[in-house]
């Protein structure tokens, strides 16, 4: 079977979402979505690793 590219398009807050994703270059980001659309972007901005043998 071949593969086919479908272009679709994406709304103005699903363009932002995939710009800021790649501003992020490292870590851990939540995503909350509405309505089927993103809403918010959470970074976790530090980490503190307590047990040096996990």
């Amino acid at each position: 079977m071949k593969d086919r590219m479908v272009v679709m398009p994406i709304s103005e807050q699903e363009m932002r979402l995939l710009t800021e994703i790649r501003k992020v270059e490292y870590g851990e980001a939540t995503i909350y979505i509405r309505r089927g659309q993103p809403e918010r972007i959470v970074k976790v901005k530090e980490s503190i690793k307590l047990d040096e043998n996990q």
